[in-house]
């Protein structure tokens, strides 16, 4: 049951389901209360429950999105790395492969540079 649900608008909480998880919460509490004093204790206490449980979920859906943006973001600038890169080899994949060989027999190998070469001559389709 989701507390809190993210439109195109921002955080929406819905407010039904956290009556019914304050509901849960204060079931058994409520069999026991004698006074309504008690009862309206214990619905308070519940009702803060099921708020603080939904202004969690609506954090962890906040970060979640800010996270989703930012892998966005690194995704959208690794393709245009890989693309500058590919076109500074003229676009050609032989070019590219040749330049991953020789990093291979490199003495010491760069992995990081022969993963963006492999990711430009992913780019160009070779």
């Amino acid at each position: 049951m989701a507390l809190a649900a993210q439109n195109s608008t921002g955080i929406v909480f819905e407010k039904a389901a956290i009556m019914r998880r304050a509901f849960q919460h204060a079931r058994f509490a409520l069999m026991i209360c004698h006074t309504a004093a008690q009862r309206n204790e214990q619905r308070s206490r519940a009702l803060r429950k099921a708020w603080a449980e939904a202004k969690s979920e609506a954090y962890t859906l906040r970060q979640r999105a800010e996270q989703e943006a930012r892998t966005r973001a690194a995704l959208a600038a690794r393709a245009v790395e890989s693309a500058r890169l590919a076109a500074s080899f003229g676009n050609d994949a032989a070019a590219i492969q040749q330049a991953i060989a020789s990093e291979h027999y490199r003495d010491r190998m760069n992995f990081a540079a022969v993963d963006r070469l492999h990711t430009a001559l992913n780019q160009i389709g070779a």
